[in-house]
């Protein structure tokens, strides 16, 4: 059975759901294992649009906050709200479109050539 994570009409969250979804939430799992911190920021390229239909920079925004636990910083080329980008439009952003271009070398770089 499909079970709502807040109220609608208040807005209050139920916190059982919310406790159930805890396993699925990527800024809780690198606060608990600072290694996947680590490797995410090495390794990944989060973007997010600014005005995204779904709420998903809101999730961004707060997977970017843990990653910036103790002190790190986070490469703006890698981790990104993209401003004046929504959910669709956000594959033709500039921040996106490097993507490819940047795991190319990545890749050639780890190759030795």
């Amino acid at each position: 059975r499909i079970v709502a994570l807040f109220d609608p009409n208040t807005g209050a969250i139920d916190s059982k759901v919310a406790e159930a979804w805890r396993s699925f939430d990527i800024a809780h799992l690198v606060r608990e294992q600072p290694e996947r911190a680590a490797l995410l920021r090495e390794r990944a390229h989060i973007f997010a649009a600014a005005d995204d239909q779904f709420g998903l920079a809101m999730g961004a925004a707060l997977l970017f906050e843990a990653l910036r636990e103790g002190e790190h910083q986070l490469d703006p080329a890698q981790f990104a709200v993209v401003p004046g980008t929504d959910h669709a439009s956000i594959e033709v952003s500039q921040p996106v479109r490097r993507i490819p271009i940047v795991m190319e070398q990545w890749l050639r770089d780890a190759d030795g050539r």
